[in-house]
């Protein structure tokens, strides 16, 4: 089971990531256009996505400490993160658009601590969770 979100964050993350450089690409003629970002998936597969990876994050962060464990981490909390952005384009209100990117920026803040090589601070980790957490809720309090 592990296996497979693993697989499903990684592939999610390099569809992603297709997508953020097709979005840059020059036109055939040379000149790059303004193209503005439309997401591919339907709100209710970006929710799946969303919800699969902060499973993950809760799953993770119950293990002990190790550096498997928080490589993991990181790269699920990037994943998370790069989601929380794309949401950002699927409504066009003040509060859904602040949230989403709290839910980024809180993940990729995760993400960062996740990848420090020592000194790794547990309890910022599950700070940083919970505020995705209450992040999540407070959206899906208005909008689920």
């Amino acid at each position: 089971m592990a296996r497979k979100i693993i697989l499903t964050a990684f592939l999610v993350s390099g569809c992603i990531w297709c997508l953020a450089l097709a979005s840059r690409a020059d036109t055939t003629t040379g000149e790059s256009d303004t193209l503005t970002f439309e997401p591919a998936a339907s709100i209710e597969s970006l929710m799946y996505g969303q919800r699969t990876f902060f499973k993950k994050l809760k799953t993770d962060l119950a293990k002990p400490a190790s550096a498997d464990r928080n490589e993991h981490i990181y790269h699920v909390a990037e994943a998370l993160a790069e989601l929380g952005n794309v949401n950002r384009h699927h409504k066009h209100k003040q509060d859904y658009t602040q949230w989403a990117t709290q839910l980024r920026d809180f993940s990729l803040e995760l993400a960062k601590e996740a990848a420090k090589k020592t000194s790794v601070d547990e309890a910022r980790m599950k700070e940083l969770y919970t505020a995705i957490k209450h992040t999540c809720g407070n959206c899906h309090d208005v909008y689920q």
